[in-house]
């Protein structure tokens, strides 16, 4: 009997089994919340960019004149952050925390003392005269437009600045940082684009970004499944996919279709300090989406 109900937990069917109930479950968390918008977007789009994919970038590639590259291999590099705006974003994120620092050293020496090995990130999204100057650098909201076919008032936006540090693996490392450094796919809105910032130096070794670039549309239905895998796995079962590292010197950036199998690397060399933004389709973020996602203001 153990052997038979080991097998069913392993089969296609039943996997797709538990999603469902799983989504349909933190659906109703929603409707007992008395957002019951919130609870059918979730349950509906769980599903359809898990099995069907992000409804952004799908049109025809002589539809993408400035975001191409993003279109055809889902990631893309853009503009860089000027040393004065990672400077002014650095200061930000220590004078957002509980406690005084003196220097970003000073902030990361302290954590791993505590053995933080991933300190809780900050939202900047209202901070407007930062992001306007974060967005104006990277000429960054033209090509979300194209890419999303969506105007500004259609679109929800975060933009978080988080640390990873160079602590020795624990399994407190691995509990707390699992959930980043599987591979995963994101599943955030029925539409949307993130466009990732590196605020340190990231070489090897030094928490870099890495995605599996190739077609995703071809993967069998057991990698559509909502999970996280190793990459063993995914190559086994999607051999087509190859496995590209991100480096850059601080202030490097691109844009990323996060629909892709991504992950970070554990830092065993230096700490990585990022700025994520995301850029989501207003119709279902507003509605999924009750902290940290804001508007995004045709004036900016």
């Amino acid at each position: 009997m153990k052997l038979l109900k080991l097998i069913i937990k392993k089969t296609l069917i039943f996997k797709v089994l538990i999603q469902f109930i799983n989504i349909f479950r933190y659906s109703l968390s929603y409707v007992s919340r008395g957002n019951l918008l919130g609870g059918f977007y979730w349950f509906y789009l769980r599903h359809k960019v898990s099995l069907l994919g992000n409804s952004a970038g799908s049109k025809f590639y002589d539809n993408y004149k400035l975001t191409a590259p993003l279109a055809k291999e889902g990631l893309m590099q853009i503009n860089s952050l000027s040393k004065e705006t990672v400077a002014k974003l650095e200061k930000l994120f220590l004078e957002s925390q509980s406690e005084n620092y003196s220097s970003l050293e000073d902030f990361i020496d302290s954590k791993k003392r505590k053995n933080e090995v991933r300190p809780s990130g900050i939202s900047i999204a209202l901070n407007k005269q930062m992001i306007n100057q974060v967005f104006e650098e990277l000429d960054l909201l033209p090509k979300v437009k194209e890419y999303l076919d969506l105007q500004e008032n259609e679109i929800y936006f975060s933009a978080n600045i988080d640390c990873l540090l160079n602590v020795d693996e624990t399994p407190e490392f691995e509990e707390r940082s699992i959930n980043a450094l599987e591979f995963h796919r994101d599943i955030d809105s029925l539409a949307f684009v993130k466009a990732f910032c590196y605020l340190s130096n990231i070489n090897n070794g030094c928490g870099e970004h890495q995605v599996l670039i190739g077609p995703h549309t071809k993967l069998p239905l057991a990698l559509r499944i909502i999970s996280r895998f190793s990459y063993n796995e995914l190559i086994k079962k999607a051999p087509h996919l190859k496995l590209k590292s991100i480096y850059g010197a601080s202030g490097y950036s691109w844009l990323e279709d996060t629909t892709m199998f991504h992950r970070g690397t554990v830092p065993i060399k230096a700490h990585r300090l990022m700025l994520s933004l995301s850029f989501n389709d207003a119709r279902s973020a507003k509605h999924i989406h009750e902290r940290y996602y804001y508007p995004l203001d045709p004036k900016l």
